[in-house]
Parts: structure tokens; C-alpha cells; sequence
């Protein structure tokens, strides 16, 4: 229950406000005044505290938020191409061993199927000769009949006379050389089955290694697409470049094979490098060298971990080298080049870039070969 003053204290105040609208608008608008400078205080506090009501008063977002990139270091972007790069054409020479040893296995693989055609003549042949020995002995048990497979009458009066082997040796014979077919029959067969299985995991290989050059050669694309044009070809082209010529080098081969090897590789100069490439007119770095001495006469191995490991080679140090070497870099071995004289070498670098002139790699250099 409210007391006398209570009642007469409210209903004073709000009864005048009641009657007076001067009055009324006043009070309205002084207490709107009030709530805004009470906003503003406590905004005021918010964002000197850091509190949450100062992401409140923030403007809205105008759309998604945008992640910032710095800008990708060239040095960076170098680094990871060039080992991208060197992951791709070690993939190239494993892609380039299995596409030789395809080869290889398909003239196999055709061999053995000739030589299991040729098996399977001759058991049908020792098979029907057997049964034409048997079925004559049960007929007539008379060696005058021989003639049916010993092919004349002479040839029978000479078994009638003992001059030759009997009908029974003659079947023994038979038999033994029917086994002997099938025997062989089944050695082909054997060995078509390896072959089929061998070549069969080398397509697999083949496939594998494929795929994993372009793999790299996408990342590497990818890392350059962050640089400028002018910035890439500074990386896929200028790192290594020498002379444009190779008459930039006065040593000389120290034969006529050497020299025309050298030949070959220079008149090259330009061209384009291609995974897996064996000419005419682009190369990888084993398919230059390999066409180079080629050029000179001298058949050598297609990879070039296998033209290091050629028996018609010979090893030197990296202190005797002389122009026409084939000088091999990094373990295991997966790049070659052509050495020029002068601490220079021609080879067909990676993707992207040119046959050229370069600086022989002391630090990767691991071999090196005279043929």
C-alpha cells in the first residue's frame, strides 16, 4: 500500500507532464540526449579496453575476407624449380631405362613366341610319327612295309638286311625324340611366360615414371606462375649460360670420334630440351649424348647411368678431362653432358630450356667417361 506522499509525489509529476506538452517534449528530449552520451561513454570505455563492443561498432564486411600473400622470394621460387626440376628428369632417365628395357623384352617376347611355334611343329611332327611307327608294327608286324615312312623300297630292303635300325629302334627313337620336343615345348612355354610377366611390370614402370615427370613439371609450372615472365625465364634460362657458341672453347678433341661427337652436340645448340626426347631436333640430356656419339660412330647405352657403366668406356678423373668425355653428375647418377674444354660442358639442362653451353657442376660431378 503506498503512502500519501508516495502517491501525491508520482501522480504530481506525472500528472503535469500529462497536461503539459511543452513540458512533455522537453523531458523526451533531454532523456535521448542522456541514453546517447550513456552509448558513447560506454563505447568510449569498450575501445579503450579493447573489449568485444569495439567489433560491434566496426563497419560491416563488404565481402569475403582476402588471406594476404607476400610476395614470393625469386631465390625461394629458384630453389624449389631447380629441385623439381632435377626430381623430373630423374624420373625421365628411370622412364627412358624402362622404355629401353620394353624394347627389349617385345624382341624377346617375340623371339620366344616364334621358338614355342616352332616347338609345337615339332612335337605335332614327333607325334604323328610315333603313331604311324605304332600303327604300322600292329598291322602286319612286316618291315616290307616300312616303305609307308622310310620313304623307298631301297630304304626298307637295307632294314630287311640289317644294314639299318629295326622298326623297334626306330620307335624308340621316335619317342625319345617326341620327349625331347615336349620338353622344349614346355621350356618356351616357361620362358614366354616370364617375358610376358617382365614386360608386363616394365609398361608398369614405364606408366609410373611418366607420371611422375609430369607431376614435377606441374609443381615446377606452379611455383613459376608466381613469378613474372621476365623472372622466369631468368630462372629457366639464364642459370648456367656460358657462351651461345661453342667456338667460345680453343681445346681440342683428342681424337676424331671425340671431335665428331663434339660436333653433333654443337650444331644442336638451341634446340629445345624434351623429356624423353631422342631427336632430331630436341633432346633430353642422355638422348643428346647418346645421338652425339652415335654421330661419331660409337653405340652407348640410352640412360645415362648406363652410359657410365658402359663396358666400352673408360673412366678418367675429373682432372684429365679432355672435350668429348661424357661427364655425369649427382648419386645415383641422372644427368650427362658433353664436356667442351676449358671447365665447360653441352648439355641439354630440364624443361624449359635450351641445349647450351654451361659450367661444368664440380660439386655434382660424380663420374666421367672416354670412349
Amino acid at each position: 500500500m503506498q503512502t500519501p506522499q508516495e502517491g501525491t509525489a508520482r501522480c504530481h509529476s506525472g500528472c503535469v507532464l500529462k497536461h503539459d506538452p511543452g513540458r512533455r517534449w522537453l523531458f523526451r528530449s533531454w532523456r535521448a540526449v542522456l541514453g546517447t552520451f550513456g552509448a558513447l561513454t560506454l563505447a568510449g570505455s569498450a575501445l579503450f579496453a579493447g573489449g568485444p563492443a569495439l567489433a560491434q561498432l566496426q563497419a560491416p564486411a563488404l565481402g569475403p575476407a582476402v588471406a594476404y600473400r607476400a610476395a614470393p622470394s625469386i631465390s625461394d621460387v629458384k630453389a624449389k624449380v631447380n629441385k623439381l626440376n632435377d626430381e623430373a628428369e630423374a624420373a625421365t632417365e628411370a622412364y627412358n631405362g624402362a622404355k629401353e628395357k620394353r624394347l627389349s623384352l617385345q624382341k624377346r617376347l617375340s623371339a620366344a613366341q616364334t621358338r614355342l611355334k616352332l616347338e609345337k611343329k615339332t612335337v605335332a611332327e614327333a607325334r604323328t610319327n610315333v603313331g604311324r611307327l605304332a600303327a604300322q608294327m600292329y598291322r602286319t608286324g612286316d618291315l616290307a612295309d616300312l616303305t609307308v615312312f622310310l620313304g623307298s623300297k631301297e630304304e626298307a630292303l637295307r632294314v630287311q638286311s640289317g644294314m639299318t635300325s629295326t622298326i623297334a629302334d626306330r620307335q624308340a627313337a621316335a619317342l625319345e625324340t617326341l620327349r625331347e620336343a615336349e620338353r622344349k615345348l614346355t621350356q618356351q612355354e616357361t620362358d614366354l611366360k616370364a617375358q610376358t610377366q617382365k614386360l608386363a611390370a616394365t609398361e608398369k614402370t614405364l606408366r609410373q615414371s611418366e607420371k611422375t615427370v609430369k607431376k614435377k613439371l606441374s609443381e615446377a609450372k606452379a611455383e613459376l606462375s608466381r613469378l613474372s615472365e621476365a623472372e622466369q625465364r631468368k630462372i629457366l634460362q639464364g642459370a648456367g649460360n656460358i657462351a651461345n657458341s661453342c667456338q667460345a672453347v680453343a681445346a681440342e678433341p683428342p681424337n676424331a670420334r671425340a671431335a665428331k661427337a663434339l660436333k653433333f652436340a654443337c650444331a644442336h645448340l638451341g634446340d629445345p630440351y624434351l623429356w624423353g626426347g631422342n631427336g632430331p631436333s630436341a633432346f633430353d640430356c642422355s638422348g643428346l649424348t647418346k645421338a652425339a656419339w652415335s654421330a661419331a660412330g660409337v653405340s652407348i647405352m640410352r640412360t645415362a647411368a648406363d652410359q657410365a657403366s658402359s663396358s666400352g668406356g673408360k673412366h678418367i678423373s675429373s682432372s684429365n678431362l679432355l672435350p668429348g668425355d661424357l661427364v655425369f653428375f649427382n648419386s645415383p647418377i641422372t644427368h650427362v653432358g658433353i664436356y667442351l674444354g676449358d671447365g665447360l660442358m653441352v648439355h641439354a639442362p630440364h624443361t624449359g630450356d635450351v641445349i647450351r653451353v654451361a659450367g661444368v657442376t664440380y660439386n655434382t660431378l660424380t663420374d666421367a667417361v672416354r670412349f
